[in-house]
């Protein structure tokens, strides 16, 4: 990149001769280079979008030189090695997290572990998530109903009114739809 100060113009050069584009340089004034180099400024808390690992320029340009497609479709020449975690013994929390307990509250203004009875603090033995077992507790309970349902009613459909709307464009003359 350059200044010359007799014309006012900056020329701003790149080392790029590949590609479509083959140009690799540009001239601008200086108040069209200042424009056109401030649209790359992202917005304050924007996140530039990144690549790496397997979608990075650098891992394609590897891969499409190894003739390597997809994930999975590895070339025949290489081994990759890799480590097996053993998970079998790991234990998850008997409770959950505090800020789940916090969120019930907030939202139904109710602490999820206090007793309704006698209002003590509850501990929580196990989650049941089998859909027999939950059945089977709440017929025991008495509290496994299926209530027969009536089939829904039917409604009379809307009418629909065509009104014409005029919204102070010229040339912009759409149909407006009113649901009765």
């Amino acid at each position: 990149m350059s200044y010359v100060e007799e014309t006012g113009h900056v020329i701003y050069q790149s080392k790029m001769t590949h590609g479509k584009n083959r140009k690799n340089f540009e001239v601008y004034k200086a108040d069209a280079f200042i424009a056109a180099i401030t649209q790359h400024i992202p917005q304050k808390s924007f996140q530039m979008v990144r690549y790496y690992g397997w979608y990075s320029n650098k891992s394609r340009g590897m891969r499409s030189k190894q003739g390597i497609q997809r994930p999975g479709d590895e070339s025949p020449e290489s081994d990759v090695a890799f480590e097996v975690i053993d998970v079998t013994e790991h234990e998850s929390r008997k409770i959950p997290s505090r800020t789940w307990r916090d969120c019930i509250k907030k939202i139904y203004e109710v602490d999820p572990l206090s007793c309704p009875r006698c209002g003590q603090e509850m501990r929580i033995i196990s989650f049941i998530t089998e859909f027999p077992v939950i059945r089977q507790i709440l017929e025991h309970l008495g509290l496994w109903v299926i209530a027969p349902r009536d089939p829904p009613k039917k409604e009379s459909l809307p009418t629909v009114v065509y009104e014409a709307f005029d919204d102070g464009w010229p040339g912009y003359e759409e149909p407006c739809f009113v649901m009765n």
